[in-house]
């Protein structure tokens, strides 16, 4: 069995994830990041996208879309906090395009610095839903 390491995953409303794993890929802000267990001790900034969780090698991992946050990582312990996150089973691909068409319009409409924030904000939620939907799509094959 291959080395593994505990997990937390949580939102500011619930946990998300709890459990032992041996790998998670993340959304670091300067890129996706595998980590595994021993990872050097760091504290990273998340981006909108995708949170994989791999409980064990070749076994379907778990998918959350995330819209931010930070990880802090410490060998044999990692948690992650998020701003939001929903996982993959519980999107609905057609409501998460609708949301997409829906936040192009309002950045197209946006009057104010504000309301193109918000437009900004949806439409990077939606992409890392979509991005979820699409990596969960590969396990079901």
């Amino acid at each position: 069995m291959a080395p593994s390491f505990k997990l937390t995953v949580a939102a500011p409303d619930r946990q998300l994830f709890q459990g032992t794993v041996t790998q998670i890929n993340l959304p670091a802000v300067g890129g996706e990041m595998g980590v595994l267990a021993g990872h050097m001790p760091t504290i990273v900034g998340l981006a909108p996208g995708v949170v994989e969780i791999i409980d064990e090698p070749g076994k379907q991992p778990h998918h959350y879309a995330v819209t931010g946050g930070f990880a802090e990582i410490r060998g044999d312990e990692v948690s992650v906090l998020v701003t939001a996150g929903e996982e993959a089973d519980s999107l609905n691909e057609e409501a998460v395009l609708e949301a997409q068409r829906r936040a192009v319009q309002l950045k197209a409409t946006a009057k104010t610095e504000a309301e193109f924030i918000d437009a900004q904000q949806l439409t990077e939620q939606s992409l890392a839903q979509l991005k979820t939907i699409q990596r969960r799509k590969k396990w079901r094959l």
